[in-house]
């Protein structure tokens, strides 16, 4: 295994041996090849008690322990529990998770119930957007502009995005985009900005407008930095990502920090990350390879 089998034995060992007695109870809705081998990695290393429950075949009744959401849908049937109990989700996009919460904020409020939502944590599956900009910072220089594509699926992320890009020094620029428009037109609306910045969108990046915006952005000789794998092997230069040891890893810190301190139960994606890179195109952009920065 690779080198995070390390931190795993390193975990191991350092959980409170209290956590003997907790009960954590991992929820799914169905079955997968990545949900079983999270649970099969976690039980493998972690002194927690663990509990299998399959939204498909259980129910949940009372509140006891600490619940794992795997993937939004076991995220709603939990929130529609109203259970107390501490909850991490695990799989889920950060604009799914974010899109639930308000959702359930905005039907309780509705019904005359003020929403109290603080007991649920996620890790998103999304890259770090802190690391995210520090790629771009380091590959492009602190005078570098960020064109980045909104949707109403994105649009909330746009004052943190600010906020994270103004402590790197670094500008940056939204553009909204409408599926009723032309993909090509969105794309140079932004083409003086030296990259851009993909978000998790599924309004903007699909397969009727991934094409488009590559081939355009390479004419306009315009980088595009990805939110996944898949994006990078499409025609953008690097990303960050987190693979499933990598969300473990995460999750055993999570539940130790939950342990020691119940009341809080962060949103963020995992600390626990490596770079991909496509150096085709970083090569066609006249780039530096990001190991020869050091990253």
């Amino acid at each position: 295994m690779n080198k995070y089998f390390l931190f795993f034995i390193f975990y191991f060992f350092t959980l409170n041996v209290n956590a003997n007695n907790e009960a954590i109870n991992i929820v799914t809705y169905g079955e997968s090849s990545v949900k079983e081998q999270y649970i099969k990695a976690l039980k493998a290393i972690s002194l927690y008690k663990f509990n299998d429950i399959d939204l498909n075949k259980n129910k949940i009744e009372g509140s006891q322990g600490v619940y794992i959401a795997i993937g939004s849908k076991a995220l709603t049937h939990l929130i529609d529990l109203k259970l107390k109990a501490p909850i991490l989700t695990v799989f889920v996009k950060r604009n799914a998770f974010f899109h639930i919460i308000k959702s359930t904020e905005h039907e309780q409020l509705a019904s005359g119930e003020l929403a109290n939502l603080n007991n649920i944590g996620a890790i998103y599956s999304d890259p770090p957007i802190n690391k995210q900009l520090h790629l771009i910072n380091e590959m492009f220089g602190k005078s570098a502009s960020i064109g980045v594509i909104t949707s109403p699926i994105s649009s909330y992320i746009k004052k943190e995005l600010s906020l994270m890009a103004r402590s790197q020094n670094l500008s940056i620029k939204f553009v909204d985009y409408d599926p009723n428009d032309n993909i090509n037109k969105t794309i140079n609306s932004i083409k003086e900005q030296s990259v851009l910045l993909a978000v998790p969108d599924s309004l903007v990046w699909n397969s009727a407008t991934l094409k488009n915006i590559v081939l355009s952005t390479y004419r306009n000789e315009q980088p595009i930095i990805g939110f996944s794998r898949s994006l990078v092997k499409a025609g953008s230069i690097a990303t960050y990502y987190s693979n499933l040891d990598h969300i473990v890893l995460e999750t055993i810190d999570r539940l130790k920090l939950m342990h020691e301190e119940p009341s809080i139960n962060s949103r963020s994606s995992s600390k626990y990350n490596s770079l991909v890179t496509n150096d085709n195109v970083i090569r066609n952009f006249n780039l530096k390879q990001p190991e020869q920065l050091g990253l």
